[in-house]
Formats: structure tokens, C-alpha cells, sequence
């Protein structure tokens, strides 16, 4: 049995959340509240509608932030974005080679 969730950022555009939150098969949504610590690279307004559309559906959240290896202040960068906004839990995206140069 599979639990289908939703994983959005900035990059996907404005979702029809009401479409998508009402598919049985959604069970969740986390999205991208920071990337790494540069504020201007945060997920802004895309955060915050995901975040709204979710609680007032009822469907449990998550956010989370994009982490960029070598970089300070990512952590309070993303508390900053997040204002509160942290649903079920926090989750940290770390992805090979996330911004290691080479």
C-alpha cells in the first residue's frame, strides 16, 4: 500500500490546491519554506498558500527547507521563513552533492 503526498516548492507553479487536496489519494503535502540560507532564494508566498490551503482542508503538512552543505545560518534562515508555519513536523532535503563544489 502506498501513501501518495504532495512535494511542492516555487518551482511548481500556483497548484489548485482545492483540485488537488480533494483527490482521496492526497494524504499530505510538505513544501519548501528556505533554501540554504539566502532569504531572496526562500519560497515566500508558494510556502504560505500551500501551508493555508492545507489547514483549512484539514490535510496534515509539513515543511521543510533545502539544505546547501558549507553554509551558516541556514536554520534560522528557514525558523524565519517558516514563521511558525511547520504543520506535522520539519523536514531537512539533503541531496547528493547539494552545494559542494567540485
Amino acid at each position: 500500500m502506498s501513501i501518495l503526498g504532495i512535494d511542492t516548492s516555487y518551482a511548481n507553479g500556483a497548484p489548485a490546491w482545492q483540485v488537488a487536496l480533494d483527490d482521496e489519494r492526497v494524504k499530505f503535502v510538505y513544501a519548501r519554506a528556505s533554501y540554504g540560507s539566502n532569504p531572496n532564494d526562500n519560497d515566500g508566498a508558494s510556502f504560505v498558500n500551500a501551508h493555508d490551503a492545507c489547514k483549512s482542508h484539514g490535510t496534515p503538512f509539513l515543511a521543510y527547507m533545502f539544505w546547501l552543505m558549507g553554509q551558516d545560518g541556514q536554520a534560522d534562515n528557514f525558523l524565519r521563513a517558516a514563521n511558525g508555519r511547520f504543520g506535522l513536523s520539519v523536514v531537512v532535503d539533503v541531496e547528493e552533492g547539494s552545494g559542494v563544489l567540485g
